[in-house]
């Protein structure tokens, strides 16, 4: 079996700060032409779609992409993407490690179910 490789956040964040970073999904599509292979994340990803269509595929799932969908990768889920012409949308990227100086227990964020890892899709209209 192949091993899927990991992306950092300095490789994606392209200057932005590597702690928290929020981005417009067309420009990040444009400076990550080449992420179209499965990969993972070492830093949490959240993708709000607004515009455009395709597939993404997470811990090999595979989910038909529309406008108002929202995503939220975990570090480790494996994901792919295969978008059409003008996707847009917005990125969130940010450290693992972000809320553990702020939280009075490390823990809490583990109450949420979009931080467990469980694949999830939401869809606002």
């Amino acid at each position: 079996m192949a091993k899927v490789p990991v992306i950092e956040q300095c490789v994606v964040s392209d200057g932005f700060n590597q702690e928290f970073m929020i981005e417009s999904l067309a420009h990040y599509l444009d400076r990550n032409k080449n992420l179209v292979f499965p990969h993972r994340h070492n830093f949490y990803h959240f993708v709000l779609f607004t515009k455009g269509g395709g597939s993404h595929t997470i811990d090999f799932e595979r989910f038909e992409v529309e406008p108002w969908q929202i995503y939220f990768m975990s570090p480790g889920q494996i994901h792919t993407w295969e978008f059409g012409e003008n996707m847009d949308g917005y990125v969130v990227n940010f450290h693992k490690d972000l809320f553990k100086d702020v939280l009075l227990r490390s823990d809490y964020l583990m109450m949420f179910p979009f931080f467990s890892g469980l694949v999830m899709r939401w869809r606002f209209c």
